[in-house]
């Protein structure tokens, strides 16, 4: 048996050493030529024909391996996408310096051991500052955002400026309030008065600044998702504590549109010229307390949309109405009534509809089917169509979550994270040929405990087994990864994608869109023209890598 398995294992050494390039074909012609240069054995007799030296001949066994191999790494290729690629020569002259940073980036945090994708982002983030390849997606154009949370799309950042700012904010401090042994009030909430009304356990916010000089950052913490934070399933009980403080902050309408105003500023200086921002209906209120109608926070967007224009002209939005997954069926019904309200009197800002909220503890997408004709009687009682159904769902790591199937039979156009369709391999090739868009979310994923190292995330399977995805941050205020650029650049260098591969990711954001036919091929113009001068910069700046020999 020994000697067997040593017999095998010499011969699977063999055909290793015959695959590798140089190896096998460069030592049998090394010794060929060793062997001309050879005195013979006996001298050729005058007037005897020499004898003719046998051609070289390739190892069949090495090249039967070594065209196996490369069969099967252009059919892995081919399967990306449907078409190939075209590209220009600017275009493969900037992949080539692209890839070449990208390699020298990865072999040394290799060495390093410390390869940012690999750990939690708050840690990741100042290594993903100081990359090279980092500064390049930032200036790329990224097309849209087509999968963020309005409550958190901004920057927790500026929301803790904007309360220090203002003198009418108040906040629940140093503790969380309670009645009867229930929770009235989060430590960390805020109220804006100009009365001094404020519920009981809020002071001023400057008040709490005098007696708690850090308040800042605890503050910061408090609103975002950082090391204070498990990485347990209660990581969702955190995620929805930090939305709770966001939405207090966000019920006063001033806070609304500049908070907006910012967010947007910030997409567009990251090279993201269209958002579909998934919305609820809050009530806003005045400082004096006054509530606004339904249709306020609607407004606010447009009025924060309007205000990038000034500097980013090409600037668009579109608003999908969303429903927390949570609510009773009678809830339900109730909250698509009024959201079908809100859209008729927007017509042309709502392009869908969707449930959110997270998968295992509340109801499942097939509670949809239950009041779906309830929700068909509503459209026609108001005579409006069935929105488009851009759902939420494979967000679970759990095998018995069948959501995604429930979701593709519904007719969703796009799915919201879609992490676990490996687990529904003829549904996985349902979204190939339909095409189902996969909206993506890295650093939410990882965040949230889902996928520990994001090099093992499966969306990294689905774009090489060709289906059709975007990039989008989900939660920029809680998770920290405002724009774009740190969700392109983890999948970038986590799963290996060259510069291409970036292209048509951001090119997927306008295509599946919910935007007309007409105003698609605009934006498609548009990136194109932005594209160029991006691939420009490239090799104007970078050096052309230099040949490995």
């Amino acid at each position: 048996m020994l000697s067997t398995y040593l017999m095998t294992t010499a011969v699977q050494l063999c055909l290793l050493v015959l695959a590798i390039p140089g190896c096998g074909g460069a030592v049998s012609q090394s010794a060929g030529t060793e062997l001309n240069k050879s005195p013979a054995s006996g001298s050729v007799a005058e007037g005897q024909e020499p004898a003719q030296a046998e051609p070289m001949s390739v190892d069949p066994i090495r090249q039967k391996i070594v065209d196996h191999r490369q069969t099967l790494l252009e059919a892995d290729r081919s399967m990306r996408f449907p078409d190939p690629l075209e590209t220009t020569p600017e275009e493969e002259a900037a992949a080539r310096r692209f890839g070449h940073l990208q390699a020298l980036e990865i072999n040394d945090y290799r060495e390093k051991n410390e390869f940012p994708p690999m750990i939690a982002f708050h840690q990741a983030k100042p290594l993903i500052e100081k990359s090279e390849v980092f500064q390049i997606i930032r200036r790329m154009p990224k097309g849209g955002a087509l999968h963020i949370h309005s409550t958190a799309g901004g920057r927790a950042e500026w929301l803790v400026q904007e309360c220090l700012r203002r003198e009418d904010c108040y906040i629940c401090w140093p503790e969380s309030t309670y009645a009867n042994g229930f929770l009235q009030h989060l430590v960390g909430e805020i109220r804006f008065s100009q009365t001094g009304a404020a519920p009981a356990g809020f002071i001023p916010i400057r008040e709490a600044l005098a007696t708690t000089p850090d308040l800042p950052s605890k503050l910061l913490q408090l609103l975002t998702i950082g090391a204070e934070d498990p990485r347990t399933r209660d990581r969702w009980f955190e995620f929805n504590n930090c939305f709770l403080r966001l939405g207090s902050i966000l019920s006063n309408d001033q806070a609304y549109r500049e908070y907006f105003e910012d967010a947007f500023l910030t997409l567009a200086n990251d090279g993201v010229m269209y958002v579909e921002l998934r919305t609820g209906f809050p009530i806003l209120y005045s400082s004096d307390g006054k509530p606004f109608p339904k249709e306020r926070a609607i407004s606010n967007y447009v009025e924060a949309m309007n205000s990038v224009r000034q500097k980013f002209p090409e600037f668009d939005l579109r608003l999908i109405a969303s429903d927390w997954r949570g609510a009773s069926t009678e809830d339900m019904v109730r909250n698509f009534r009024n959201a079908i309200d809100v859209m008729k009197k927007f017509p042309h800002l709502f392009v869908g509809y969707d449930l959110v909220g997270q998968e295992t503890d509340n109801s499942p997408t097939s509670q949809l089917l239950n009041i779906w004709p309830a929700l068909m009687n509503v459209c026609q009682e108001q005579g409006h169509p069935f929105p488009t159904l851009l759902l939420h769902d494979g967000e679970s790591d759990w095998a018995d979550d069948e959501n995604l199937v429930d979701a593709h039979v519904l007719g969703t156009r796009r799915i919201g994270h879609g992490i676990n369709l490996y687990l529904f391999p003829s549904l996985e090739q349902e979204f190939r040929a339909g095409p189902t868009t996969l909206e993506v979310c890295p650093i939410s994923n990882q965040t949230l405990g889902y996928v520990a190292d994001v090099r093992l995330h499966p969306a990294n399977g689905y774009i090489r087994r060709g289906l059709t995805c975007v990039i989008s941050s989900d939660d920029p205020c809680i998770l920290g990864n405002d724009g774009l650029s740190y969700d392109f650049w983890t999948v970038c260098m986590a799963w290996d994608l060259d510069l291409m591969t970036l292209r048509e990711l951001a090119r997927n954001s306008i295509r599946q869109s919910l935007l007309d036919e007409d105003k698609k091929k605009d934006r498609l113009d548009s990136f194109n023209r932005t594209w160029q001068t991006f691939i420009e910069h490239i090799n104007q700046t970078y050096p052309q890598p230099k040949l490995q020999i």
